[in-house]
C-alpha cells in the first residue's frame, strides 16, 4: 500500500498505519514538528512535494494507492495513475480542500 498526503490527511494516514498488517509506504508533505509519533516511523518519509513523490514512486502493480491532498493535485495524482495504466479500483485520489491560503 502507498499513502501520499499532506497535512490534512495525517489522522486518517496515522489510523490506517494503525489498522493494516501490509506493507506501507507512506509519503506526508507536512512540517517535521506536526508528525509527531508518525515521524519515528520507518514507512514514513516527509516529502515537500507529493506530485514529485508520487512520479518517483515504483511497483504499484501490487498494491493500492490512496493520496489525498489539494483538489488540484489530487486531479493530477488521478491523471498520472491512470497514465501508468493503474486500474481505477487500485487507487483513491481525494481532493479535500482548494489549496493554500496565504
Amino acid at each position: 500500500m502507498w499513502l501520499f498526503g499532506d497535512e490534512t490527511a495525517l489522522p486518517a494516514i496515522a489510523r490506517m498505519l494503525d489498522l493494516t498488517r501490509a506493507p506501507v509506504q507512506v509519503d506526508l508533505r507536512s512540517a517535521a514538528e506536526d508528525l509527531g509519533p508518525l515521524a519515528k516511523n520507518p514507512a514514513v518519509r516527509r516529502c515537500d512535494d507529493l506530485i514529485v513523490a508520487l512520479k518517483a514512486a515504483e511497483d504499484f502493480d501490487s498494491g493500492n494507492v490512496r493520496f489525498a491532498a489539494t483538489t488540484a493535485e489530487a486531479r493530477e495524482a488521478q491523471t498520472l495513475l491512470l497514465r501508468r495504466r493503474l486500474p481505477k479500483t487500485q487507487f483513491t485520489a481525494a481532493g479535500y480542500w482548494a489549496g493554500r491560503v496565504d
